[in-house]
């Protein structure tokens, strides 16, 4: 998604009926597109962001213009709104990447590392209480052992294990018999998922483990989530992708109609679909083959 949009976008309480007819909720984060340079003197304390083929500078007010990424006051304003609004029945957290501005994409790894370690930290403090789940977006730090250590505090070993290597894993949350399956969506947008990328098997590896995971979930009876940064179907507003890395977060036309393929042939366990990157609220009806 190109930075010029405003990309705060904290999807409201949503409610899940658990197995004893209680009602949970959690919420989804996504697209927080954190800009630690923003409101800085670099930029008259302002932004910087790339509108068509050139780069402005953009002065804004408190909590920044439309036009940019966000800033850390916003951030921290966001966090003491949930902090304040979460129920107690609140029963998770879905985090479904760019965690980081696209303007970062020529910095170092460890900058990057430091500032996903920043907005770890705030959320930690947020939601003391709850487990974070995130999901890796085309502008995030790819999976590697220092994200692992960071995000250990919400993870089990069996979910850190096939993260460390491809950026996927599940939750399972066995009180509600719901599977939380968590995807790598840079895995099948864009370049790498290309045959002559070196990333290319880690993809084949993530159809593989999927398939696995949810032929587990019918046999065992369970429902399933699928969460990801970027999900099935094609961009609607004109000129909305992102030309960073990964070809904008979106899935490439071969990897969008597996995914739908997969989302139908086990329909009867995926009770939803969670996504980020669109920077907007869709709501999307996926039709049975041939409807």
């Amino acid at each position: 998604m190109r930075p010029s949009y405003f990309a705060l976008y904290i999807t409201s309480l949503l409610w899940l009926h658990l197995i004893d007819a209680k009602i949970g909720y959690f919420w989804h984060i996504t697209d927080l597109h954190y800009d630690p340079f923003h409101n800085s003197p670099e930029f008259h304390r302002g932004c910087r962001h790339n509108r068509g083929n050139s780069e402005h500078n953009h002065r804004n007010g408190r909590h920044r213009d439309h036009t940019c990424d966000s800033s850390w006051s916003l951030i921290q304003s966001a966090a003491a709104l949930m902090a304040e609004r979460h129920p107690d029945t609140l029963e998770f957290v879905l985090w479904t990447g760019d965690i980081l501005s696209s303007s970062l994409e020529h910095v170092s790894e460890e900058f990057k590392l430091e500032a996903v370690r920043n907005v770890t930290d705030i959320l930690s403090r947020t939601f003391s209480s709850q487990f974070v789940f995130p999901a890796l977006g085309h502008n995030d730090p790819p999976p590697s052992r220092k994200l692992v250590d960071m995000w250990m505090q919400w993870l089990p070993t069996e979910a850190l294990q096939t993260f460390e290597t491809g950026g996927y894993y599940t939750i399972e949350q066995s009180h509600s018999k719901l599977c939380i399956v968590v995807l790598n969506s840079v895995l099948w947008a864009g370049g790498a998922a290309r045959n002559d990328n070196p990333h290319h098997h880690r993809a084949r590896a993530q159809w593989e483990w999927l398939e696995k995971v949810l032929s587990k979930a019918r046999r065992k009876k369970e429902m399933v989530y699928l969460v990801a940064h970027a999900g099935p179907g094609v961009e609607e507003r004109h000129n909305a992708g992102s030309s960073s890395a990964a070809g904008g977060g979106e899935l490439t036309p071969n990897a969008n109609g597996r995914l739908l393929h997969v989302i139908r042939t086990y329909s009867d366990v995926i009770a939803g679909q969670f996504y980020g990157h669109r920077h907007a609220d869709t709501f999307r009806l996926i039709y049975s083959d041939g409807k």
